[in-house]
């Protein structure tokens, strides 16, 4: 679940126009393997929208919130 959401946060901050652009973003970026292993491969585009009905709406506001607010505690230049 973890490795999703970093291929999708860092891929929206290149403005991808729809998944298969985060698809191709996490090919091209395979870098990001170092920071998670990716142990089977870079998603495809169509696992992404399907991750994302998976979850309840509400669960994933308040666990993104939370993640928000615990990172700009940590960097509050950045955020």
């Amino acid at each position: 679940m973890s490795e999703i959401g970093v291929a999708v946060l860092c891929a929206a901050l290149c403005w991808p126009e729809g998944w298969q652009d985060v698809e191709d973003f996490g090919k091209l970026k395979i870098d990001l393997r170092s920071h998670l292993p990716y142990n089977n491969r870079i998603f495809r585009d169509d696992t992404f929208p399907r991750f994302f009905r998976s979850l309840d709406p509400d669960q994933f506001h308040d666990l993104f919130r939370t993640w928000v607010k615990r990172i700009s505690k940590n960097s509050p230049a950045i955020l």
